[in-house]
């Protein structure tokens, strides 16, 4: 982004590595269910395809056929061999889990978000886009996550945790709404874990340790 003469660089919520001020004992406390279905096919690919058949499935209104096929494809550059059907199987659970639990929610798929804060440690910007809105009935809002692990750790959920937290305090700035909670979703787990959302103070945002 540029302005004038000087450069503002955008902060990415998911480059934040810390946050001053929150109480973490929601997150310390969480214990991980085992995996309901073997090793991934190399997780990241396997995320990034649930993450685009979800899109295509509520963006651009896809057929179940065309939303896995052009998922994969997109994402085919990632893999090193074919992929084996015990493997498109494990995919394919994990993004049953994500559309059942989205399934009787009122959700928006890929909000972007952006503010400028004057005050920031880096005098930044910070945006991006927030992967699951839930409008819920009392008129708050949820803002979720999936997360597509192994086995996940503490250190995961908790950069997990940190990434929704920003993206919902951006939500609430941009939009004027509430936010009730933030949940990150493990569906190789089937585990949905309920943090609560706590007031985030920008200017604390590191994306170093």
């Amino acid at each position: 982004i540029k302005k004038g003469k000087n450069i503002m660089k955008l902060i990415s919520p998911s480059s934040i590595k810390y946050i001053s001020g929150l109480s973490l004992d929601c997150v310390y406390n969480v214990q991980f269910k085992t995996r309901k279905i073997g090793e991934l096919p190399e997780p990241k690919f396997a995320g990034n395809v649930q993450h685009d058949y979800i899109d295509y499935k509520y963006n651009h209104k896809a057929t179940d056929q065309q939303a896995l096929a052009t998922a994969l494809l997109k994402n085919k550059t990632d893999r090193t061999t074919d992929m084996t059907k015990n493997e498109l199987d494990k995919i394919q659970h994990n993004i049953d889990f994500a559309m059942n639990y989205l399934s009787s929610k009122t959700v928006e798929i890929e909000m972007r978000v952006f503010a400028k804060y004057d005050r920031t440690y880096y005098k930044q910007a910070i945006g991006g886009t927030a992967d699951i809105v839930i409008m819920n009935d009392d008129d708050t809002i949820t803002i979720a996550d999936f997360k597509n692990y192994n086995n996940p750790t503490t250190n995961d959920l908790l950069k997990a945790y940190y990434q929704t937290l920003v993206y919902a305090t951006l939500v609430r700035d941009t939009h004027n709404v509430d936010i009730k909670e933030i949940q990150i979703v493990y569906p190789s787990q089937e585990q949905v874990i309920t943090l609560p959302y706590q007031e985030v103070d920008i200017t604390t945002i590191k994306t170093k340790y």
